[in-house]
């Protein structure tokens, strides 16, 4: 955080040439300053070139979400995140929350192409957030996730629909990750070197 938003860029960049999933620290810290009003309108196409490298879903929703502070002025992500969106699986429950932050970030960006992907999304059977079955690993129950993308479908219409919106500043949920100890979930024999 206490990097220039532009060192915080070319770190992104060195870190992505070794390891696409090292990334998601300093697209964190680029969030961050983009809510504190750090970030001017001429980083959104860095934003955007890093997004486009972006790997892993939790780097791609830090930078939906850095990109959604400056709303419909950095519209031109809209296509490049619901790309990423699309070869999104849901299986766990930071997927599934990647999945509800970038649809919000698409909310508050625009454009044509934000609707009709939410019409496929809420066209999909089974949708996007079941679909994974007993494969998904997490916390939130199978009906929890459906009423949730339900209501986040539901919001990001409202978003789109309103002409003028200001930029994503803040969290919107109050709801806190649960802390699950993953040594107490692992068998003995898991846990050899």
């Amino acid at each position: 955080m206490a990097l220039d938003w532009r060192e915080l860029v070319h770190v992104y960049v060195e870190l992505g040439k070794e390891s696409t999933t090292d990334t998601f620290l300093p697209a964190w810290a680029l969030r961050e300053k983009a809510r504190q009003g750090e970030l001017p309108e001429e980083a959104i196409p860095l934003i955007v070139a890093c997004l486009a490298l972006a790997a892993d879903h939790v780097t791609i929703t830090h930078l939906a979400k850095a990109l959604a502070v400056f709303g419909r002025r950095a519209g031109l992500a809209s296509s490049l995140i619901i790309e990423k969106l699309r070869g999104m699986h849901v299986d766990d429950d930071t997927s599934f929350w990647s999945l509800d932050g970038c649809l919000h970030a698409l909310g508050h960006l625009g454009g044509e192409v934000v609707g009709e992907f939410l019409d496929e999304l809420a066209a999909r059977s089974p949708n996007p957030v079941t679909r994974a079955g007993s494969v998904y690993q997490g916390e939130i129950p199978a009906a929890d996730r459906e009423k949730l993308f339900s209501e986040t479908l539901t919001r990001v219409r409202g978003l789109l629909a309103q002409p003028e919106i200001e930029g994503w500043r803040s969290k919107r949920t109050k709801r806190q990750p649960k802390r699950v100890d993953a040594r107490k979930k692992m068998s003995p024999w898991m846990t050899r070197k």
